[in-house]
Formats: structure tokens, C-alpha cells, sequence
């Protein structure tokens, strides 16, 4: 087998308004990664991207089989829980692999193997340590980790019981990140790499781009380079970006070519355009991120008022259209 690691995707439902752009950086990765998708959408596999055509309802059935148990799965996004114990659910499927993971479709890849690697050739146990992208050793220890009982973490099935969608409709907790096997890694010692600037985790609930409490102004894809522009004049290379729950609109081509680039709302091809502040779409949006940039702005750091509205509208006009 050519490939050290495998990531598994169940995905149901509509692709995300980004999938050729998911696609397009997975096959980059060819070289060491193999994605499993499992899905009821209709897709071609290409050279390491494979896909299983299944129901939610037949893998849903299968999951509780494993489990013995019925009714722990009742919407798709459930299946989040069940991430960490994809090693023995999918045990087939991952053999001759050295480490399997999970990861989502709302994703762009850029030097992953970069990044990666050092934690692979040092052999650490678990890479990474969020539900987009974490990966594990393929050995029986770590495949069977989620179910061990540990001193300060939950019984998975119980966890799993109370967590589910249907119950926490507000405030959705996983299994797959912090409140589950991240509690168990730790109670067992077991060491997680994670890479330096590995992931730009884009804030869903805020309309301007927004990695941690920083604003950024837009996000470069090249072919193998992920490059974020903060709005502080920073510029940053990561791993992949997550843009989660954003609908983002593909201009002005019908397919994604290299290079693009991310704004709050849209993929764009003129980087220049970006550049000439042309990048906002609607007056709402331009406010919101030109006040974001004024409250954390390192000139006012006391928070006075007048200065906040000189800096809001210095950025008004900089960032407008």
C-alpha cells in the first residue's frame, strides 16, 4: 500500500458550496493520504479520494449493529460522536494503513504533509485534536481508546446517549474534539502533536472572517500554500482552513483554478480586486468588520469611545467599496 493514512468522511445530505475546492487540494495529497468518503450523493472516486454509496439509514444501522444498541443515531451530524471510534467501526477498511483519522468536507487542504510529518516520523500516537482533521495510530490501542474507561472522562455509549443533536439543539457537544477523547488522551498521557498554525479554524458566527479574535481580510489558496492576510498587515501560512457554515459563492469561473482566494462571503480570482478594497459585498458586512478591527485595534487599547469611531472610520472607507 502506497499510502500511510487514511481519513473517513461520512457526508450526507448536500456537498458544501466548496467541494471541487475540497476536491481539488485532496488530490494534492495523493502522496501520502487516501480519503474514504461514505456517502448518498452521487461521485465519481478519483485517484485517492474513494467513495462507498450508502444510505444514512443503512449506516446508521450498522453503527448501532456494531454497537448493539438502537436509537444512538438520529440525525447526520450525530455521527460526529462515533468519529473516534471509526478504528474499530471501519476496521476492514483501514488495514496496512499506519494511522487513520477523520476529517470534513468544508475544508481546503494546502501543505498538509508539512506539517504533519514531524509528528509522524517522531511516531506520536494522535495528530491534531480537532473533529475536522485528527489522526490516530492504527494499532489496538488507540482504535479502542474511545471506549476505555478513564478517571475525569465519560463513558462513550453514555455520552452518546445524552449528546445528541436531537437533545441539544442550542449547544451542540461532541465526542470527537475537547469533551470526549481529547479528556481521555490526557487522562491516559497520551502526548498529541499539533502543529504550529495547522489549522485556520474560521469563526461561523461572525459574518467577517475572523481566526480567534482576529480579523483577517482574505485567505490566498495556492496549489500547495494556505496563506491568511490579517487585517493587522499579518500574514500567515496554515496547514488547511476550516470555513465551516459558510455558504461561500464561486464567482465569475464555473470551477475552482488555482490560485483563489477566500472572503467572508465568496471565492474570488482577482487578488488585485481584494486588494482595492472591493471585497465586501454589502454595506452590513463592511460595517461589521471595520468596527470589529476598531475594538481591538492595539491604538485603543482603553476602549475610549471617540477613538474607536476615528479608527471605525478610517476602516470604513479603507475596506469599502
Amino acid at each position: 500500500m502506497k499510502n500511510k493514512v487514511i481519513l473517513i468522511i461520512p457526508y450526507f445530505g448536500q456537498f458544501p458550496s466548496l467541494y471541487e475546492a475540497w476536491e481539488k487540494s485532496a488530490l494534492k495529497q495523493s502522496d501520502w493520504i487516501d480519503f474514504l468518503i461514505l456517502t448518498d450523493a452521487h461521485f465519481i472516486g478519483r485517484k485517492n479520494i474513494k467513495i462507498i454509496n450508502i444510505t444514512f439509514e443503512d449506516l446508521k444501522k450498522n453503527i448501532e449493529s456494531f454497537f448493539h444498541e438502537n436509537n444512538l443515531i438520529q440525525f447526520p451530524y450525530d455521527l460526529v460522536n462515533f468519529k473516534p471510534a471509526y478504528g474499530e467501526i471501519f476496521n476492514k477498511m483501514i488495514i496496512g494503513y499506519n494511522y487513520w483519522g477523520y476529517g470534513d468536507l468544508d475544508c481546503v487542504y494546502g501543505n498538509l504533509k508539512s506539517f504533519v510529518f514531524p509528528g509522524v516520523r517522531k511516531g506520536y500516537q494522535k495528530i491534531g485534536d480537532f473533529g475536522h482533521f485528527t489522526l490516530f495510530k492504527n494499532n489496538k490501542f488507540m482504535n479502542s481508546l474511545y471506549r476505555l474507561k478513564t478517571k475525569n472522562s465519560p463513558d462513550f455509549l453514555t455520552f452518546v446517549k445524552k449528546h445528541s443533536e436531537k437533545n441539544h439543539l442550542k449547544e451542540y457537544i461532541a465526542f470527537d474534539e475537547t469533551a470526549g477523547i481529547d479528556i481521555k488522551t490526557t487522562d491516559m498521557g497520551i502526548d498529541t502533536y499539533i502543529p504550529k498554525n495547522f489549522c485556520l479554524d474560521i469563526n461561523p458566527f461572525k459574518l467577517p472572517l475572523f481566526f480567534k479574535k482576529s480579523p483577517i481580510i482574505y485567505i490566498k489558496i495556492l496549489e500547495t500554500q494556505i496563506i491568511a492576510f490579517f487585517a493587522d498587515g499579518i500574514v500567515t501560512e496554515f496547514g488547511y482552513v476550516h470555513y465551516q457554515k459558510r455558504n461561500l459563492i464561486l464567482k465569475l469561473k464555473q470551477k475552482v483554478v488555482y490560485p483563489f482566494f477566500i472572503t467572508s462571503t465568496s471565492i474570488e480570482y482577482s487578488e488585485a480586486k481584494i486588494r482595492d478594497n472591493n471585497f465586501f459585498p454589502n454595506l452590513i458586512e463592511r460595517i461589521l468588520f471595520s468596527w470589529s478591527i476598531a475594538k481591538k485595534s492595539s491604538k485603543n487599547r482603553h476602549g475610549l469611545p471617540f477613538l474607536s469611531l476615528i479608527i471605525f472610520v478610517r476602516n470604513f472607507k479603507r475596506y469599502g467599496i
